[in-house]
């Protein structure tokens, strides 16, 4: 990849709503993704966890053009394994990519903060390894997030340090880099359509309006509090049209996941996020 080539930026917390958005971006015929998470290809998955001092800081010129190079190289080698994905290979329903499609196409990077990583360290790096980059940061009601990290072990205080730190890191990015933009993700569960026409604009990809979105499916909670997939196969994807995208979005999963949280946990997470929760006009949810 050369240093011109257009990049894509989506963060958003663990349990955050990246999945679908993720994949709504992946929709257009000119946006791919390296597969993997940025913590996969050069963060603390990886095999250079011991370069992260040199990733997420300024060296000298010398070294920081090797370092950029280096970072496109591994995004291209990435990119290129959607060849070998069926779910992946294809551009529309049913047109599959060539080789030289996918390494011109738009670069769609995901990364991820949680417990254990925080990919937002990459920032800097990625916006000094592509000179036409756009960041993308999701948000989502925390008490929903909280749910998905406590099943995960991560306790509710834990949790909301967390998200009040991602949502101050995510406000101070966006005053620090020319093309940022903060989504709500309940603003994509609502209006996955309407929402992935303004994610194409703001990121200057044509046409802005597609027939379809493929998305991943994953496994959700439901009444009972048990998460299993309720459309298709777990990991696999599927397009839907603005008639059918009901069949994959569940619109209330925010407060079916909060449910799961009990007023000591609520009060817990809130005692540590309530600025963030209201920043951006978050409401406790109630069953």
């Amino acid at each position: 990849m050369t240093p011109d080539q257009k990049a894509i930026v989506l963060n958003g917390l663990a349990r955050g709503g990246t999945n679908i958005t993720w994949n709504i971006l992946q929709s257009h015929p000119n946006v791919v993704s390296p597969v993997h998470e940025t913590n996969e290809i050069i963060g603390t998955r990886s095999h250079l966890t011991l370069l992260k001092p040199l990733l997420t800081q300024n060296p000298f010129p010398p070294l920081s053009s090797l370092i950029t190079r280096y970072v496109r190289h591994r995004f291209a080698k990435y990119k290129l394994k959607n060849l070998q994905i069926e779910d992946n290979r294809y551009k529309t329903e049913d047109l599959p990519y060539s080789q030289q499609e996918i390494l011109q196409a738009t670069l769609c990077i995901k990364g991820i903060c949680s417990a254990n990583n925080w990919d937002l360290h990459y920032s800097n790096l990625l916006s000094q390894s592509f000179s036409k980059i756009f960041f993308i940061s999701l948000v989502r009601n925390g008490y929903a997030i909280c749910e998905g990290w406590k099943r995960r072990g991560v306790p509710p205080k834990k949790a909301g340090k967390l998200y009040a730190r991602f949502v101050e890191q995510i406000v101070n990015d966006q005053a620090k880099f020319p093309q940022y933009k903060i989504v709500k993700f309940e603003d994509v569960l609502q209006s996955p359509f309407d929402m992935a026409e303004t994610l194409f604009q703001f990121i200057q990809e044509s046409p802005a309006t597609l027939p379809k979105l493929r998305i991943k499916v994953k496994n959700t909670v439901n009444l009972k509090q048990k998460h299993e997939t309720h459309y298709g196969e777990l990991n696999r994807k599927y397009w839907f049209s603005r008639d059918t995208i009901g069949e994959i979005i569940k619109y209330d999963i925010n407060r079916l996941q909060a449910n799961g949280l009990s007023a000591q946990e609520r009060a817990l997470f809130r005692q540590e996020a309530r600025e963030a929760l209201a920043y951006f006009s978050y409401e406790e949810l109630n069953a």
